[in-house]
C-alpha cells in the first residue's frame, strides 16, 4: 500500500487484510489484522538551539520545517503552530510571554523590541490534527546584538532526520541563509572542529566511537557579515547480538534452495529484517527463515545484512559451495528454449507457482553462456512474460542487463537491440517501482547495490549510444530540438516512430528505431535515478561521492609496543601509526589519546589534467587527548606517520571514446594503475643492434619518487635508472645496472627517488641483455630481433600543507613527506611524513623524451655552406629588384593652362601644383567624377573636373593626383570647394590633404582634411601657408608621439604588419601587405639568427639537453642590444632607401 493513503482515527485504527481464493475446488481464506500507529512528529526552529539576532531589523522564527511525517511534504503539516516565550533579563516585553496569539509556522518579531544583550528563550509546539495528545516541542534561545548577523540554518537532506543518523550511510546537509539576499556566500563546513568543504551542500560518511558528531557551518559575505548554525547527529545502533546459519550448506546452481536463519537479534527499533546477497546482488529480503534464495555459480560466501526498522543494518557472511548446473545449453535458440520449458529447469511453469527466484536466477546461469543474439532473444521471451515489481527484481534485472553487454563485448547492432529490450523490461519495473512509492528506499543501505546496478546499466547504455550511426538529419534534429526543450516525452517517441515507419529505405528505417528505442530508454533510466544522483551514488565505486567527508575518532588507553591502524570509511585512505609516533605526541600526564582522521574529497573543477589534483583528495590526521586544538602541522622529530591512499578510485581520467567508431565496446571499469592519459605518454623504442643503447630522460620533482612500468618487452633487456648529471659513457653505466627485464614481459615495475629538494633529471637507459659481451666497434644483430618494449613513466608524490605560513602563502610542500620506496599494491600509494597535519598524495603519467646517445661529431661542410650562402644572396637581390620595380604608389600628373580664361587681367601669370591625396585605408578610393572649385582672386570660381573610367579608376587607394594649372587669378591663400557626384563603387571615399604651391613665390598653402567624404560639396578653407625658411610644427606633441609610436613599433611590431590595418599617418604613407609581410620577416630572422649566434654550437653532450627556462639577465640585456640595433638598421633600410626609390 503506498504512503499517505490511510488516515489515523482513533477509534479506527485497525485494519483486517483477508485472501481469499480457490485451489482445485477448495477454497480457502486467511485473516491478517494491521495496527495503524501515529508517525513521530517534528518540531524545528531554523538556525539552531541558540542564535544572534540583530536588534535594529526585523527577527523571523522560521518554524515552516516542522513534520508531520504521516503527511506528504508538499501540503501544510499542522493546523496550529503555538509560541511561547520566556526571558529573565526582559520579562515585562509584551512581546515575549507565554502562549503568544500567533498561530502561524513564522512568527515575525519587530525591529527594535527587544533589549540589547538580554536572551529570550522561544518555545514551539505542534499538535498532530486529529490527536491533541500527540505533540512535539523544540526551543530556540535568541541572543540580542547591536551588530548585523546573518540568519543560518542547517537543514537536513539524508541521513539526519531527527538529528539521528545511520553510520553506514552518508549525511547529506545542506547551508541556508535567510537574509542574505542575492549577496555571494562563502561557505565554510566544519565536521569535529576541522575544517572541510566551503561548498553549500556537504556530504559525509561519520563513523566515531562516540554517538554524537558536531557539525557546524559559518557563512560570510564580502560586506563582512557573519553568521554560523550546529547541528549534533546521534549515531544510531545496529541490531545485536544474535547469528546466522544455513541449510543446505552445498548445493546447484540456480536449483537448489538455500534457508538462511538467523536468531536472537535483538534492536530498539523493530522489526529486524534479513536481506541476503551474492557478491553485490540482492537475492531476497525476509522477517523469518522461510524465504529461499537461489544461488549462481563460482559464490563462496552469502552476505546477511541485519538490519532494524530504520535499516541500520550490520552483516555478517555464511560459507556455502555452489555445484555446476547440469547439462545448460547456449546453442541453437530451439534448444535453449526447450531447456527452459522443460523439467526440471522449467522456469515458465515457476512463474505460475510465484517461484521468481528461482526463475531469475536460472535465467542469470543461462545468460552468462550464450554468446549470440538469436539465444539472448530466447531468453528475452521468458522474461516478457514476468512483470517484476519490487525493487529486488530490479536488481536482478540490471544484472542481467550487465550479463549481456559483457558476453556481447564487442556489441553490433543486433546485440544492441537485445540490450535495448532488457532495458525496457528494467524501465517497466521501475515504472512500478515508483508508483508504489519505494524508490525512496533506493539510497538506504540494503538498496544501494541495486542503485548502483542501475547506474551501471545507463553509463553502459549511454556509452554505446554514442557508437550508434544516426538517424536520417530530420529524425534526430526533431529529436534533439524536444530533448532540448524539455518536451521529450512518450507522445513525441510515437511521433517520431511513425515517421520513421514511412521511411522507405529499410537499412535506414532499421538503424533509426533501434537509435529511436534506445535512445528513448536510457532517457527514461536516467529520470528514474535523479534520487541516485541527488545522493551522488556512482556505477563503479558508490562509496565515493563527488564531493563527501569521511570522519573516524578512535580514543584509547595506549598500550606499549602496540601499533594502531585506522582505516577510513570512505575506503580512501589507511593510517599507521607507531607506538614511536604515539610516544611522542601524547600527553606526559596520561596515557589516554584520541586519534582523529579526516578523509576529504573535493571536486575542484581545475584547468589541469584530473590526473594530477594533488588536492582533490586530502586526509587530515589529528592527535588530541580531550580537546583538538590543532592551529598549524606539528614537526615530528622521533618518529613518523606512514598512510597509505587509493591512487586512481576517485574520478579516474580515461581518454574521451571516438564516437564514431565502430563496433561498439563496453567496457565496466578500468584498471587503477592505468588511469589517466595513460597511450598518450607510452614511449615505445626498438633496438636493432647488441650494441646500441636507449636513452630516455623526464624531470623529476624534488622528493618524489620515479617509476617506470614496461609494458611489453620481446627480449630480456637490462635497465639502468639514473638521477643526476649526464655521464660521459652510457654503455659502461648499463653494462653494471641490476634491473633486469624479463622477456615477453608485461608488467614489470622499477622504482627511483628524487632526494634532492630541487628537481632533477632521470635517465632511463636501456639494452639486450648480455651486450657487454659484444664488441662496440662491430654491429651486431639482436638474435632473433630486433627487440621490442615499451614502457611509462610515472610520478609519485606525498604533500602537506602548511598551515604555519601567513594564510596567502600557504601551499603544498613535500620537505618532510616522501613515497616509501618499496613495491607497492596496485592502484595504491604509500607515503611516510615527519610532521603532523593535513596530506595530499597523487600519481600522474609524464611523457619520456629520447635522448641521442650515438650523436658522433657534426662536420661542417663549407662547400654546402658557401652554395646556400651564394643562393640567398642572390634571391635577396632577386626580391630587392622586384620591390623597387613594383612599389610605386598610384599618382597620375595633369597639366592645365588656364592662363587664357583670364587673359583680360593684366596679372603675371603662375603656375601652381596642386596635390590631391587620398588615404591608404580600405575603400578610400572612388570612381565617382570629382570637381575641384577655386576661389579667385576676383571672388569669381575657377573649376576643374577630374573624369574617372570606373574600370580604372585615377584617385585610387593611397594616391596622389598631381594637378599643375598656369593661371593669373589663383593665388594664395584661397578656398577650394570638392564636389562629386556620388557616382560608382566608392561614392564615399577618404581625402587625406590637398597641397597647393605657387612655384613662383615658393609659397605652400596646406588643407588638412583626414576625412570621409560623403556630401556632394566639401568646402575647404586654411591658414596654413608655409613660406621658404618656415619651421612649424603642423602637430601637437602628443599626437606627434603617437604617429611615430604608431609606425615604429606597432606597425613593425611582430604581429600588426601581418594581421593588423597598416594606418597611414599625416607623415607617412601606408605599405601593403606585400611589403608588411617582408618587413616582418626580415626582422624575425635577423632576430632568431641573434638568438642562436649569441647560444653558439650545440656539443656533443648538449645537442639533447634542455636550455634552462631561467635566462641570465646579462645575457638577455645583449641580446636585446644587437636586436634593437640590426632591427633598427632594418627598419631605416626599408623605409628610408627601399620603399623610397619605388616612389
Amino acid at each position: 500500500m503506498p504512503r499517505f493513503q490511510t488516515k489515523f482515527d482513533l477509534w479506527r485504527n485497525l485494519f483486517v487484510i483477508r485472501p481469499e481464493g480457490d485451489y482445485r475446488g477448495n477454497k480457502f481464506m486467511a485473516r491478517c489484522y494491521v495496527k495503524v500507529v501515529q508517525t513521530k512528529l517534528e518540531a524545528i526552529i531554523a538556525g539552531g538551539k541558540q542564535r544572534k539576532a540583530y536588534r535594529s531589523r526585523m527577527i523571523l522564527l522560521d518554524g515552516s520545517a516542522s513534520r508531520d511525517h504521516s503527511k506528504p511534504k508538499q501540503i501544510r503539516q499542522f493546523r496550529n503552530y503555538r509560541w511561547d516565550c520566556v526571558s529573565l533579563h526582559d520579562y515585562l516585553n509584551r512581546l515575549c510571554r507565554p502562549n503568544l496569539p500567533f498561530r502561524g509556522p513564522v512568527l515575525v518579531i519587530p525591529a527594535n523590541r527587544f533589549r540589547i544583550g538580554a536572551q529570550y528563550t522561544f518555545t514551539l509546539t505542534v499538535k498532530a490534527d486529529n490527536n491533541p495528545l500527540h505533540y512535539a516541542t523544540t526551543q530556540q534561545v535568541l541572543h540580542i546584538v547591536n551588530y548585523n548577523v546573518l540568519h543560518v540554518t542547517i537543514l537536513c537532506i539524508y541521513n539526519c532526520a531527527e538529528s539521528h543518523y545511520n553510520p553506514r550511510n552518508k549525511v547529506r546537509l545542506s547551508a541556508k541563509c535567510l537574509n542574505c539576499g542575492s549577496a555571494i556566500i562563502k561557505y565554510a563546513w566544519f565536521v569535529g572542529g576541522q575544517y572541510t568543504l566551503n561548498t553549500k551542500d556537504m556530504t559525509i560518511l561519520l563513523k566515531t566511537l562516540g554517538t554524537i558528531a558536531e557539525v557546524h557551518v559559518i557563512l560570510r559575505l564580502n560586506d563582512g557579515r557573519i553568521g554560523r548554525d550546529d547541528i549534533k547527529l546521534m549515531k544510531t545502533v545496529e541490531p545485536v547480538g544474535g547469528k546466522c546459519g544455513v541449510e543446505p550448506r552445498e548445493g546447484m546452481e540456480a536449483k537448489t534452495p538455500f534457508y538462511v536463519c538467523c536468531t536472537d537479534f535483538d534492536s530498539s527499533n523493530k522489526p529486524i529484517e534479513f536481506f541476503y546477497y551474492a557478491d553485490r546482488v540482492l537475492l531476497n529480503r525476509c522477517f523469518d527463515c522461510s524465504c529461499p534464495i537461489h544461488l549462481p555459480l563460482n559464490l563462496k560466501q552469502i552476505k546477511v545484512l541485519i538490519c532494524d526498522s530504520l535499516l541500520t543494518c550490520r552483516e555478517t557472511f555464511l560459507d556455502v559451495t555452489i555445484t555446476p548446473l547440469e547439462n545448460v545449453v547456449a546453442e541453437p535458440p530451439e534448444v535453449v528454449w526447450n531447456f527452459i520449458n522443460t523439467p526440471p529447469n522449467d522456469i515458465v511453469s515457476n512463474i505460475k507457482l510465484g517461484k521468481f527466484p528461482q526463475f531469475f536466477e536460472t535465467l542469470q546461469s543461462v545468460a552468462s553462456r550464450i554468446t549470440n543474439t538469436e539465444s539472448a532473444e530466447v531468453l528475452l521471451q521468458a522474461l516478457d512474460i514476468v512483470h517484476p515489481i519490487s525493487l529486488i527484481s530490479l536488481g536482478k534485472v540490471a544484472n542481467l542487463s550487465q550479463t549481456f553487454g559483457l558476453r556481447f563485448t564487442p556489441i553490433d547492432m543486433p546485440q544492441h537491440q537485445v540490450l535495448t529490450k532488457v532495458l525496457m523490461k528494467l524501465n517497466e519495473n521501475f515504472e512500478r517501482v515508483r508508483e508504489n512509492v519505494i524508490d525512496r528506499e533506493m539510497a538506504e543501505q540494503p538498496y544501494v547495490n541495486v542503485t548502483t546496478a542501475c547506474i551501471t546499466v545507463f553509463d553502459m547504455m549511454d556509452r554505446l549510444n554514442k557508437k550508434l550511426p544516426r538517424p536520417p538529419q530530420k529524425i534526430y534534429d526533431a529529436y534533439r530540438e524536444a530533448f532540448n526543450s524539455d518536451k521529450l516525452e512518450q507522445n513525441v517517441v510515437d511521433k517520431l516512430m511513425k515517421d520513421i515507419n514511412e521511411i522507405t529505405d529499410e537499412d535506414a528505417k532499421k538503424r533509426s528505431v533501434i537509435w529511436l528505442n534506445s535512445k528513448w530508454e536510457t532517457e527514461r533510466l536516467y529520470r528514474f535515478l535523479f534520487l541516485a544522483r541527488r545522493h551522488g551514488l556512482e556505477s563503479v565505486a558508490p562509496e565515493v561521492s563527488l564531493q563527501a567527508v569521511a570522519l573516524e575518532i578512535q580514543c584509547f588507553v595506549i598500550k606499549t609496543d602496540s601499533p594502531y591502524e585506522i582505516w577510513t570509511s570512505d575506503s580512501m585512505h589507511v593510517v599507521l601509526f607507531s607506538p614511536e609516533l604515539l610516544e611522542e605526541t601524547k600527553d606526559s600526564s596520561t596515557d589516554y589519546i584520541c586519534l582523529k582522521v579526516i578523509s576529504t574529497i573535493r571536486q575542484l573543477n581545475w584547468w589541469y589534467p584530473e590526473e594530477k589534483q594533488p588536492s582533490s583528495v586530502l586526509l587530515s590526521v589529528r592527535i588530541f587527548v580531550f580537546k583538538d586544538e590543532f592551529k598549524e602541522e606539528i614537526q615530528l622529530y622521533n618518529s613518523d606517520i606512514k598512510f597509505i591512499t587509493v591512487v586512481g578510485k576517485y574520478k579516474p581520467a580515461v581518454d574521451p571514446s571516438d564516437d564514431e567508431s565502430t563496433p561498439a565496446t563496453f567496457i565496466f571499469r578500468y584498471a587503477i594503475s592505468d588511469s589517466g592519459k595513460f597511450t598518450q605518454c607510452l614511449e615505445s623504442g626498438i633496438i636493432y643492434y647488441m650494441q646500441q643503447v636507449r636513452l630516455y630522460r623526464v624531470s623529476v620533482e624534488g622528493h618524489a619518487m620515479l617509476t617506470v612500468r614496461f609494458k611489453l618487452s620481446t627480449h630480456e633487456l637490462q635497465v639502468l635508472l639514473y638521477i643526476g648529471r649526464t655521464p660521459t659513457s652510457w654503455r659502461a653505466l648499463v653494462s653494471k645496472a641490476e634491473c633486469f627485464v624479463p622477456a615477453n614481459s608485461s608488467n614489470k615495475i622499477m622504482l627511483i627517488r628524487n632526494k634532492c629538494t630541487d628537481t632533477q633529471r632521470a635517465y632511463v637507459a636501456i639494452q639486450v641483455m648480455g651486450a657487454a659481451d659484444y664488441d662496440e666497434d662491430v654491429d651486431t644483430p639482436v638474435p632473433n630481433g630486433p627487440a621490442h618494449f615499451s614502457f611509462v613513466f610515472q610520478e609519485r608524490s606525498c604533500d602537506y600543507w602548511t598551515y604555519s605560513l601567513s594564510e596567502s602563502s600557504r601551499h603544498w610542500s613535500h620537505d618532510y613527506c616522501l613515497p616509501i620506496l618499496e613495491y607497492q599494491k596496485k592502484g595504491h600509494l604509500h607515503c611516510t611524513c615527519t610532521v603532523l597535519g593535513t596530506y595530499t598524495s597523487y600519481v600522474y603519467h609524464i611523457p619520456a623524451i629520447a635522448v641521442p646517445v650515438e650523436t658522433g661529431r657534426i662536420h661542417l661542410n663549407l662547400v654546402f655552406l658557401l652554395l646556400n650562402i651564394i643562393f640567398f644572396l642572390l634571391l635577396f637581390f632577386v626580391v630587392l629588384a622586384f620591390v623597387i620595380k613594383y612599389n610605386k604608389q598610384p599618382t597620375k600628373t595633369v597639366i592645365c593652362d588656364m592662363s587664357a580664361v583670364d587673359g583680360d587681367s593684366g596679372r603675371e601669370v603662375h603656375d601652381l601644383l596642386i596635390l590631391l591625396k587620398t588615404s591608404g585605408r580600405i575603400n578610400a578610393q572612388t570612381t565617382a567624377t570629382v570637381r575641384l572649385i577655386f576661389q579667385t582672386t576676383q571672388r569669381a570660381e575657377l573649376q576643374f573636373t577630374i573624369m574617372q573610367d570606373p574600370e580604372h579608376p585615377q584617385l585610387s587607394r593611397n594616391s596622389t593626383y598631381q594637378l599643375l594649372i598656369r593661371t593669373r587669378d589663383i593665388r594664395i591663400p584661397t578656398r577650394i570647394a570638392v564636389a562629386h557626384n556620388n557616382a560608382g563603387r566608392y561614392p564615399s571615399w577618404f581625402l587625406r590633404r590637398i597641397e597647393v604651391m605657387d612655384l613662383q613665390k615658393e609659397m605652400t598653402q596646406i588643407f588638412v582634411v583626414d576625412r570621409w567624404v560623403r556630401q556632394k560639396f566639401l568646402i575647404l578653407s586654411s591658414s596654413m601657408v608655409l613660406k621658404p625658411g618656415d619651421n612649424r610644427i603642423l602637430e601637437k606633441w602628443r599626437e606627434r608621439f603617437f604617429t611615430e609610436f604608431e609606425v615604429l613599433w606597432i606597425n613593425w611590431g611582430l604581429w600588426h604588419p601581418v594581421t593588423g590595418k597598416w594606418r597611414e599617418s599625416r607623415t607617412h604613407a601606408s605599405l601593403s601587405r606585400a611589403q608588411r609581410v617582408c618587413v616582418f620577416v626580415s626582422k624575425m630572422m635577423i632576430t632568431y639568427c641573434i638568438v642562436v649566434y649569441y647560444f653558439g654550437h650545440s656539443t656533443r653532450h648538449s645537442a639533447y639537453e634542455d636550455r634552462k627556462i631561467n635566462i641570465n639577465g646579462r645575457h638577455l640585456v645583449r641580446m636585446f642590444i644587437f636586436s634593437v640595433i640590426a632591427t633598427n638598421l632594418v627598419h631605416f633600410l626599408f623605409v628610408s632607401i627601399i620603399l623610397p626609390l619605388g616612389k
